[in-house]
């Protein structure tokens, strides 16, 4: 996100990204703490449970609705166009440079 942004903005946009994240576990957090409280302790242990879990479906078409109306960063649409993409991404991400042994390493923890 950050490349294809205004240079003054690229911090703040990118830092939206990671606090999303964190806003996201608390939301999820406060979904599953609202169905235990209104329910009885033996209904949500028997099938209350999986309220949250279709929510996240609803959230996930959400989500990908999203994903699909964004353009891709300019940098990557002029890669793309002269062909420059990577074939296999996550295995040249862990295989390709010296981190390589790092990766696996951290991925693996």
């Amino acid at each position: 996100m950050s490349p294809s942004t205004r240079r003054t903005a690229s911090g703040r946009d990118t830092a939206w990204i990671q606090t999303t994240a964190t806003l996201g576990l608390f939301l999820s957090l406060l979904v599953i703490l609202g169905c235990r409280t209104a329910m009885p302790n033996a209904d949500f242990e028997s099938w209350g449970w999986r309220i949250p879990f279709l929510l996240s479906a609803v959230l996930l078409g959400v989500s990908v609705w999203i994903r699909l109306k964004l353009n891709e960063s300019p940098l990557f649409q002029k890669m793309k166009s002269e062909g420059k993409t990577s074939k296999a991404p996550i295995k040249e991400s862990f295989d390709n440079g010296p981190t390589s042994e790092s990766c696996w390493w951290h991925s693996s923890a």
